[in-house]
């Protein structure tokens, strides 16, 4: 057991630093953004801190014990290996449900603003428009149709132009033209 014990020791220290530096980039993106200094992801992040601390501590020991001789790591291993895996193993699973918790109210937190964002949309006063609509046209017979919606230029009000339900009948032709954009009356000037 104290073989495998040492064996594992370098899987173990860089699978466990690994986990910190995870951690250390979940905490810079809570940092980097303004929407998640709360007081409730704040206190979060320093449980998360404190047993990072924790961590740091048991991985500087690890590193230091890398460096003996594998004689004294397995002499450690046979005193120490059970009593040092399960003090890791508790720092390992406290840090992962704080992390599990911090993520839980950064979704809280995202949900909140999803809801405040949808709630001043619903509530906000309709901005005002122009709506221009062709809608059920027909032409019959051999008729040759042409209907056009044309756009209002340097307009301060938005304007909406749609087609809808237009139909050519028989052997009718029907086209149907929105025209918009700058330069637009210079065009239809005669």
């Amino acid at each position: 057991m104290a073989r495998e014990s040492v064996k594992s020791a370098p899987k173990v220290f860089e699978d466990t630093k690994s986990e910190a530096r995870s951690l250390f980039d979940i905490i810079q993106t809570v940092k980097r953004r303004p929407e998640l200094h709360i007081p409730e992801i704040h206190a979060r992040v320093g449980r998360i801190n404190s047993i990072a601390l924790e961590l740091h501590k048991i991985l500087e020991v690890m590193a230091l014990r890398q460096h003996k001789s594998t004689f004294r790591q397995g002499l450690h291993a046979l005193v120490r290996a059970e009593r040092d895996d399960a003090k890791l193993n508790d720092v390992l699973k406290r840090l992962d449900m704080a992390k599990g918790d911090l993520m839980l109210q950064i979704g809280v937190v995202n949900v909140s603003i999803a809801g405040e964002l949808r709630n001043n949309f619903l509530n906000r006063a309709p901005e005002p428009s122009n709506r221009l609509f062709l809608e059920r046209n027909e032409s019959w017979g051999n008729a040759n149709q042409v209907n056009g919606v044309i756009g209002i230029e340097d307009s301060k009000v938005s304007t909406t132009a749609c087609v809808l339900d237009n139909k050519a009948l028989g052997n009718s032709q029907q086209r149907n033209l929105i025209l918009a954009g700058s330069g637009l009356l210079k065009l239809l000037e005669v």
